[in-house]
């Protein structure tokens, strides 16, 4: 792994990355221009080391032999404190390239006495500086929680937080400068994920190999299938990000790099297949641990290598210089990367569309996963609803519809649009969702581990039960997340941060996504999960919201301050409504859409009332017929009992 730095410096040198700038720009130093590779091919290798060392612990390798399945002992113990320690290592070095970053960006040679205090400046005045220490932070939290974790659910929880601090790093990498720079973060995003778990689960089993013991052919196994999952997604999440990134003529140092890396990438991918057949027959016969070390490290030093490629290529430029350089952008070309389309009308509603990769490809991958689960429940004789599955499908592409088609490009700069399309996502998506029962399913279909590891099937019931789940899914909880995060939300700056960022537009998406998933769930779904109240306060709980969502659309609708007036009034248009007129048909749509949903949860769950209270009824009629009726004969005589004694 230690090769990534000496490959991204050698790539560079050769391509002329390293040399002094030319002209008029500033040169912030030697040490700035050879150190800042070699810190950013440290800084992949510790992060992939951390990600692949957590997720290995947390998925794929089984508790101590005879030890409690929920502690973190020998070999999981080994993963997360390998992955506590690439962590630091991560920080570390992340410190040290947000340093040299600024030293480039600005030519002020880090030695010189005032870059301490210019650099303080540079992360609370930039978003860039922000980014760099966002990903510090993280990676600094995974470390310290990696040290003092003591259970295996603790492993899950960091290793989605390390996942997370990669956000910074593709929002940095050689996606930024794109033209559509919200697909090609999610690209660089996803790439960086399965590059990650590959790379550096390998470098675990690497690791932890001798407290493997005689489990160590189950594990590859195991580890093989994740590895060609992450495989795929490298691949087309790589392709992907290369097409969004080549908006003109491409240059030939880049092209270069692009064939060395993509060939290291098949290379690697066929060789690593055929390494793990090999490790897994040898492990079954009982002829490892030499062959697997010397095996994976060869595969480790191919993927180091593609890491020294893939930080070169991120300090060069795509392409060679158009005939359309030095022709000033417009101001939506400028800030969202995209020229503004025509009036939202006839066929735009059909036709206006700028992918969002990440909800894509999760919609396609739920669905995918939701019908291979009906098709395995119906290979075994089980039935399952049609109809679940309609509704699954309708919901997941609802959600793309809405954040890749008109309310996703319109949205952005005008606010009704963005409220259809935050209604759409927090309301309308959720109900279908919820009625798809994909937790039932899940736990139906997915195959449950029996050597003490946590499967998706025990990562599925240990969330369903979870302390935290409970609280959140508790009614009032509940419900002013549901109801109460919309004033939060729009009434304060947290709505012009994610009309401005990438990464605020995407959290946005997920908050109300899952805070509208929840209460749905606790007004009317079927899912197991978290103890749930009885019908009459789940009715006097909806008619509550019910009366919240219409007066937050009543006050949106007699508004007389623009929200986010400075977001909105940059981009000039010839036609639509005016700010405020605009912003008060955002709160009717908000109201409508409210609503609507509304009473369908309201029919939902009467529905679901009315169905427990027949079940209950045949529950009783069942005893009944076992016993003689015996409860009710008891509850006569109590009755009768009373009677006597009122008498008396």
């Amino acid at each position: 792994m230690l090769c990534a730095p000496a490959v991204a410096v050698i790539a560079l040198g050769s391509t002329g990355g390293i040399e002094t700038p030319a002209g008029d720009l500033s040169d912030p130093g030697a040490t700035v221009r050879w150190g800042l590779p070699i810190a950013l091919a440290f800084r992949d290798v510790a992060a992939a080391l951390t990600i692949g060392a957590l997720a290995l612990a947390a998925v794929v390798l089984p508790p101590r032999p005879g030890g409690d399945p929920d502690r973190l002992e020998g070999a999981r113990a080994r993963a997360v404190l390998l992955g506590g320690l690439a962590a630091a290592a991560w920080a570390v070095v992340g410190l040290v390239v947000l340093v040299l970053t600024y030293a480039d960006l600005s030519g002020l040679s880090p030695w010189d006495p005032g870059a301490g205090g210019a650099t303080i400046e540079f992360v609370q005045s930039f978003d860039l500086g922000r980014a760099h220490a966002g990903g510090i932070v993280i990676a600094a939290l995974v470390a310290i929680g990696a040290l003092a974790a003591q259970r295996t659910w603790a492993a899950g929880v960091l290793a989605v937080l390390a996942i997370a601090a990669t956000v910074p790093t593709a929002l940095l990498g050689h996606s930024a400068g794109a033209e559509l720079h919200g697909p090609a973060v999610d690209l660089q995003f996803l790439h960086l994920l399965g590059g990650g778990i590959w790379v550096g689960g390998l470098a675990a089993l690497v690791v932890v190999r001798r407290a493997l013991g005689t489990n160590l052919a189950a594990i590859l196994a195991r580890y093989s299938v994740l590895a060609t999952w992450c495989y795929a997604l490298i691949v087309l999440s790589g392709l992907g990000a290369l097409l969004v990134r080549l908006d003109g003529d491409i240059g030939a140092t880049y092209a270069s790099l692009i064939v060395l890396k993509v060939g290291l990438v098949v290379i690697i991918g066929l060789l690593g297949r055929t390494l793990r057949g090999v490790l897994i027959s040898r492990a079954e016969s009982g002829q490892l641990p030499g062959v697997f070390v010397r095996l994976a490290l060869t595969e480790l030093t191919l993927m180091a290598t593609t890491f020294g490629v893939a930080v070169a290529l991120s300090r060069t430029s795509p392409t060679q210089p158009s005939a359309t350089e030095g022709v000033a952008p417009t101001v939506a070309e400028a800030v969202l990367g995209f020229a503004l389309p025509g009036p939202p009308e006839g066929s735009a509603w059909l036709t206006t569309w700028r992918l969002d990769v990440l909800w894509a490809v999760l919609a396609v991958v739920a669905s995918g996963w939701y019908v291979r689960a009906i098709v395995r429940l119906r290979r075994r004789g089980d039935a399952w609803p049609i109809w679940r599955a309609v509704v699954w499908v309708a919901g997941w592409g609802l959600l793309v519809y809405a954040t890749s088609g008109p309310p996703g490009v319109y949205g952005r700069f005008l606010f009704s649009l963005h409220m259809l399309q935050h209604m759409t996502i927090g309301m309308v998506v959720p109900l279908l969702l919820v009625h798809a029962a994909p937790v039932t399913l899940a736990l139906r279909t997915l195959t449950p581990r029996s050597d003490g590891s946590r499967g998706p099937r025990e990562w599925v019931l240990a969330l369903t039960h979870n302390r935290v789940l409970g609280v959140l899914a508790s009614p009032l909880v509940a419900a002013v997340n549901f109801a109460g995060s919309l004033v939060v939300f729009y009434y304060s700056p947290l709505f012009e941060l994610a009309m401005r960022t990438h990464l605020g537009h995407m959290l946005m998406t997920v908050h109300f996504l899952i805070v509208g998933y929840v209460f749905c769930w606790l007004i009317c779904g079927t899912d197991p999960g978290p103890a749930r109240p009885p019908h009459i306060f789940r009715l006097l709980l909806l008619l509550v919201t019910f009366a919240f969502h219409a007066f937050f659309g009543l006050a949106m609708m007699s508004g007389s301050e623009v929200l986010a007036a400075s977001w909105f009034s940059q981009f000039p248009r010839e036609w639509g409504a005016g700010l405020l007129d605009d912003q008060q048909n955002g709160g009717g749509i908000a109201w409508a859409l409210g609503d609507i949903p509304i009473a369908f949860l309201m029919l939902s769950m009467a529905r679901s009332w009315l169905r427990d209270d027949q079940n209950a009824a045949r529950r009783y009629d069942r005893q009944a017929a076992r016993d003689g009726g015996a409860e009710l004969e008891a509850y006569n005589e109590m009755l009768e009992r009373l009677n006597r004694g009122g008498r008396g």
